[in-house]
């Protein structure tokens, strides 16, 4: 296949001895007759081959590229089915590209859950294997091991008819299914992939010498493995398989989204290695390095020895307001707690902005009320509505990513008046888990046991704050809108601009909740306010009205952000309680 050749930003080959500063690309310098050559759209520059003499260098711009560090492989999982689910919401056609292994496996259950749970819609897409291995002549060994694999751990759990699945012909001898493949990577750009690194930074069988211009070849695993040690790594569970094919380096970079993922202890020295390595001596590094949108995901054990930034500097303002987003974090290793007067106001108010904390973060929702006054159908006592509301609110907070807890006060049962018991309640619970970052109601909200919650909360913490053996000596409080009670201009200051694959767990959050939303379609209100908010707060408080506004996410969440570091600080808010007054920004 004939590439076109224009410029392209991608890293040296370390194989390479040619210097990349004076080089310059010539379409006379490709090699018509290359088998594994792709057309890719902007093509891949040949780097590391002897058919290109001449080659002029540009550095990928990737700002999108980042690292996740998630608590557990189950949260990995969890994060990565999101970012897919988010993939496949957007375009239910999507062409996913599916890697085989441990690693993915859970993704892949995590997947067939969010089906499952109607979340997402797997019907439309269409996947791709990235490699399949072929034994020997001599072997007796079954065909296509990856693709019955996938069909165990992923296919079957969501009825994928054959027809939407592609893969190297099992039936073909090795070189002609390549070839056949490779027909693939013309035909249809991968919208994601989904890889994992290897323990040499090499994804699936594609290393940092493979020429990165090829699309679907053959390897023959002896020809890779070098050494008695990867031998016996790589070889005893392949014994008697001799050959792979490959979508090969080509088709992955010029995917639109790449997921890449590690785990586990041993996988610690490599990571710290690929997310250095900027002079392409691996596959993985060369790749998150020059991909506009490679994410990496992480669990803590794959993370240790990395080391993250814990600055509030990381947090952008404009006019008087903070961003957070993804990139820009304002809190790494904090304590932080959301207090959910009722069961169902953390995903409706904070669930997105919540789901990016608890990357980084130690998160949970407190639930403050039993919420059995709600309506429930087929329901007779409290207790069966207190069962099934804190049910919800735990698969809420599992859909999330985050802890929960459940507080049980009594200001419920008294038309949400607050008492000492209340307060000592909320004081034990802040004091117990050394609370740092605390979301509530702002001071405003118009439901009474919101106030009320709101009251008890700030009573506590002036006590703690009052209490020089606290260990805690201030506190972030971010307090939130919700549909029924709206911020107006100037009383937030705080916006976060969460990426889609968290807005996702909100709304999966809310969902979880079956007893209020049949009643009340709180995941749609809280889906049209938060568009709202991202298409009127850019220009109406950021950028001023007429001017050009900053690209935020197409859905916000807004909040106002004070610190509280002493009781008299907390007596302010408490008066605006008292009067049912929302916070301000000149307050």
């Amino acid at each position: 296949y004939q590439r076109r050749v224009r410029e392209a930003s991608v890293l040296p080959n370390p194989t390479m001895n040619t210097s990349v500063n004076e080089l310059n690309v010539s379409e006379d310098n490709q090699d018509e007759n290359d088998p594994y050559s792709v057309d890719s759209d902007p093509p891949l520059v040949l780097i590391g081959s002897s058919s290109v003499s001449k080659l002029k260098y540009h550095q990928r711009e990737h700002n999108e590229s980042r690292v996740i560090v998630c608590n557990g492989t189950d949260k990995v999982a969890k994060k990565a089915a999101n970012i897919i689910s988010t993939q496949i919401i957007e375009n239910p056609n999507s062409s996913i590209g599916l890697s085989v292994g441990a690693t993915p496996s859970g993704t892949y259950q995590e997947l067939a859950k969010l089906q499952k749970d109607g979340i997402v819609e797997l019907d439309g897409c269409t996947f791709t294997l990235l490699d399949e291995f072929y034994p020997s002549s001599a072997s007796d060994l079954p065909s296509a091991p990856h693709f019955h694999e996938l069909q165990t751990s992923f296919f079957n759990l969501i009825n994928v008819p054959e027809k939407a699945i592609q893969r190297p012909d099992s039936l073909l001898p090795p070189e002609q299914a390549a070839s056949k493949y490779r027909d693939i990577g013309l035909l249809q750009k991968l919208d994601l992939v989904i890889v994992h690194c290897g323990p040499s930074g090499e994804i699936g069988w594609i290393k940092a010498s493979t020429p990165l211009h090829y699309g679907a070849h053959v390897v023959t695993m002896g020809d890779e493995i070098k050494s008695p040690k990867q031998s016996r790594e790589r070889l005893a569970t392949n014994e008697g398989y001799w050959k792979v094919v490959t979508l090969g380096p080509a088709n992955i970079f010029n995917a639109k989204k790449i997921i890449l993922l590690a785990l586990g202890r041993n996988k610690a020295k490599i990571v710290r290695k690929v997310i250095s390595d900027q002079k392409g001596e691996t596959f993985a590094g060369w790749l998150i390095h020059n991909h506009p949108n490679v994410q990496f995901i992480l669990d803590t054990l794959a993370a240790k020895g990395l080391k993250f930034k814990n600055s509030n500097t990381l947090v952008t303002s404009m006019s008087g307001f903070t961003i957070m987003s993804e990139s820009n974090q304002m809190f790494v290793n904090k304590v932080v707690t959301c207090f959910s007067p009722h069961p169902d106001d953390t995903s409706i108010s904070a669930g997105a902005t919540l789901a990016l904390l608890s990357q980084r973060n130690s998160v949970s929702s407190c639930i403050c009320t039993t919420g059995h006054r709600a309506y429930i159908p087929n329901t007779t006592t409290a207790q069966e509505r207190i069962l099934i509301r804190e049910n919800e609110a735990r698969e809420e907070a599992e859909l999330l990513g985050i802890g929960v807890e459940f507080l049980r006060l009594p200001l419920y049962s008294r038309a949400s008046q607050v008492t000492e018991e209340d307060v000592q309640i909320v004081k034990s619970f802040l004091q117990q888990n050394n609370i740092e970052v605390i979301f509530m109601p702002h001071t405003g909200d118009s439901h009474q046991t919101h106030r009320g919650c709101v009251k008890a909360i700030l009573l506590a913490l002036r006590e703690l704050l009052s209490d020089a053996q606290h260990s805690v000596k201030s506190f972030e409080v971010f307090m939130y809108e919700g549909p029924w009670s709206l911020f107006a201009p100037g009383s937030y200051n705080f916006v976060v601009s969460p990426p889609s694959s968290a807005f996702v767990n909100k709304i999966s959050g809310i969902r979880a909740h079956r007893s209020q939303t049949a009643r009340t379609p709180y995941d749609r209100a809280a889906d049209s306010l938060a568009t709202l908010r991202a298409s009127l707060v850019p220009e109406q408080d950021l950028g001023g009205f007429g001017a050009e506004p900053p690209q935020l996410a197409d859905k916000i969440e807004l909040f106002f952000h004070v610190t509280l570091s002493s009781p008299q600080v907390v007596d302010d808010y408490l008066q605006l309680v008292e009067k049912s007054k929302a916070p301000t920004t000149s307050h």
